[in-house]
């Protein structure tokens, strides 16, 4: 550490240190976007029209409201294979990048 600058203190020690804490709080918070419905429902109730309409919201109102529970468990399936598929992507990159700087 003699002799470095900031900025090779920060990329070499304290980024790698603060990379999986990091990551897995961006997961955390994509997997929370995936499952929004309070915020909008309360909000807009969906928009003009379904302008902020998420896919939750989207899967409760073809399910609960319409009643079309088949296209609605359907949705959710596919909901979860995105989410899933998400979090996969997500603990690739981290490992890759922590054996970059491991």
């Amino acid at each position: 550490m003699d002799g470095a600058s900031e900025w090779q203190i920060f990329r070499h020690i304290v980024f790698p240190l603060l990379l999986p804490v990091s990551i897995t709080a961006i997961l955390i918070r994509a997997l929370e976007a995936f499952k929004i419905i309070d915020i909008i429902r309360v909000v807009t109730g969906g928009g003009p029209g379904r302008a902020t309409e998420s896919v939750t919201a989207y899967v409760y109102n073809v399910g609960a409201k319409q009643g079309d529970l088949s296209y609605a468990a359907s949705a959710a399936y596919v909901l979860l294979f995105v989410v899933i598929g998400v979090s996969l992507l997500a603990l690739y990159v981290m490992r890759r990048v922590q054996e970059r700087y491991a």
